[in-house]
């Protein structure tokens, strides 16, 4: 089999099998135009009929902020990470790997990667974002005998003063 691929370039096919797929790798979208045909007694027919490659663009990592802070209390999931793009992908390695399903629980300290499809073509690069799933700011108590003394802990610093009332 003989085609051309539109750069003016002509390619042959030893052995075609009819049916069989040609591999071809264009590097923008091309025209492919079957030229001759010849069959295993070695006679050989003009024919036509064309195919067109389409070549989309790979797109970039879609966009988001590297470090993304979540409360334990609310329960995060893959669904709750934020990247802007198109048909968001998120796993768990930067390349290849399995995507993740929205209802994943986040966890503390953990690496996403998320990735972008547009046309048909998933980007190949990937935003990476570290969540962060930090318990809620509270208090421990303490139990204490009568007219002993304790001391209260808070479990994470916050920002702003933290009144504590004495039990009565």
């Amino acid at each position: 089999m003989v085609y051309t691929d539109g750069l003016g370039n002509t390619s042959t096919v030893n052995n075609y099998t009819s049916g069989s797929a040609i591999s071809v790798s264009p590097s923008t979208t091309s025209t492919y135009t079957l030229v001759s045909v010849t069959d295993a007694d070695g006679c050989t027919a003009t024919t036509s009929g064309s195919a067109v490659v389409a070549v989309n663009t790979t797109p970039s990592a879609p966009a988001g902020a590297a470090d993304q802070s979540f409360c334990s209390g609310d329960n995060p999931t893959v669904a709750d990470l934020d990247a802007t793009g198109t048909s968001i992908q998120w796993y768990l390695t930067s390349s290849g790997g399995t995507p993740l399903t929205g209802s994943t629980a986040l966890a503390d300290g953990i690496h996403y990667y998320a990735s972008q499809t547009l046309s048909g073509c998933e980007s190949t690069s990937r935003l990476d974002v570290t969540a962060t799933v930090a318990d809620a700011p509270g208090t421990t108590g303490v139990t204490i005998c009568s007219g002993g003394s304790g001391e209260l802990a808070h479990r994470r610093l916050v920002v702003g003063r933290i009144k504590h009332k004495r039990a009565e």
